[in-house]
């Protein structure tokens, strides 16, 4: 199954003013929705599945992902059995999931700096000063840093933010829960191999 939907005006300004009317002081004279998705079942059982969604010429989400171990014979389970089949059989391989900046980034520091009487660069560090004040208490795990160094990237000028899983190994979901049982941040981080970049 491959879908797309390029440019879809939903009369957004009917169904919530509100929303609309953000929109429309960002400069943005109509709202129109992309949306697109690829669900591919592979002979070796492995699920591609990819979802995109956004606000056409203004941002959008993507999520990618890439799954193992499914086999028809889930067909024929039922109750326990399939609950117990995802939970071992069923892995994660990759996830990936992005933001994506076409213009609202800029429309937005932009709009935030004039209502501050700041310039964007002011208005950017100011941005910048209230991540590192709010993550004062936080534990700074590998995870984090990225993730922060991802967000001030990104507020200067960088297109996207990426969340990606990616273990070693195929991992499933029985494999994980000693980790969520017990937690230990640094631990599930390693096992999913999970990071943040642009």
């Amino acid at each position: 199954l491959d879908l797309k939907i390029k440019g879809l005006d939903l009369n957004v300004q009917e169904i919530s003013p509100e929303f609309s009317g953000y929109f429309n002081l960002l400069g943005y004279n109509a709202i129109k929705f992309d949306f697109g998705t690829i669900y591919n079942l592979k002979k070796d059982n492995d699920l591609e599945f990819k979802l995109d969604l956004g606000i056409t010429d203004a941002a959008s989400i993507s999520l990618s992902t890439i799954f193992s171990g499914l086999s028809s014979e889930i067909f024929n389970m039922s109750g326990n059995s399939l609950g117990a089949y995802f939970l071992t059989n069923f892995k994660i391989n990759d996830i990936k999931l992005s933001l994506i900046d076409n213009s609202l980034r800029n429309k937005l520091l932009n709009f935030g700096a004039q209502q501050q009487n700041l310039s964007v660069e002011e208005f950017k560090k100011i941005l910048i000063k209230q991540i590192d004040s709010y993550s004062v208490t936080t534990q700074k795990t590998k995870l984090f840093v990225e993730y922060r160094q991802a967000v001030v990237n990104f507020i200067n000028g960088s297109r996207k933010i990426k969340l990606q899983i990616s273990p070693e190994t195929p991992v499933s979901i029985a494999e994980l829960s000693p980790y969520f049982l017990n937690p230990d941040i640094n631990s599930i981080i390693s096992k999913l191999n999970l990071y943040v970049s642009n």
